[in-house]
């Protein structure tokens, strides 16, 4: 006896059942990549942390401080671009920047046309963290394939990492 064809609009019994299956794995594989990321990212900083002991005799910036510098770089960026590029949110900003000038990383600079608005750039003190970071993640390369870390598997992540954030941003302005 030949099997009942399905309508299109019905689904066949069972997808329910497969459905929360699914949902229950994105669920859990989700939670778990947060919580990897969270440890990788507190990993990154306690290397960072570990080479400026290495390197610093006088330790006066953070490992967190040190990737601001990393991230403002060769530039002359305002606080507003720190903050739209997703490096950094208002409440901390003011404060790492204060504390960055008064230790002698950053320059902080009102540009001319508008006294509101401030350039940071690093000074050569700021540009000696900054290399120390960028050492830091070009001395992991040689070892990635090693490690089984091949570029496709880093350009799955980030593009998956970017959906990630694109939602999540969405969410924050617009709370579907």
């Amino acid at each position: 006896m030949a099997a009942k064809p399905i309508p299109e609009t019905q689904k066949p019994e069972g997808s329910q059942d497969d459905s929360k299956v699914e949902q229950t794995l994105l669920k859990n594989h989700f939670v778990r990549a947060l919580g990897q990321l969270e440890r990788l990212h507190r990993c990154l900083l306690e290397l960072i942390k570990l080479e400026l002991e290495r390197q610093i005799s006088t330790l006066d910036v953070t490992s967190a401080q040190a990737v601001f510098l990393y991230n403002i770089g060769d530039g002359k960026l305002s606080a507003t671009e720190l903050r739209i590029r997703g490096y950094y949110t208002g409440s901390n900003l003011s404060y790492t920047i204060a504390k960055l000038v008064e230790s002698g990383y950053l320059n902080y600079e009102r540009a001319p046309q508008d006294k509101r608005v401030v350039r940071l750039s690093l000074t050569d003190k700021g540009h000696e963290i900054r290399n120390m970071v960028a050492s830091v993640y070009e001395g992991h390369v040689p070892v990635l394939e090693e490690k089984g870390v091949t570029a496709a598997d880093l350009e799955r992540l980030v593009s998956a990492l970017k959906r990630l954030e694109h939602y999540w941003a969405e969410h924050i302005r617009y709370g579907f």
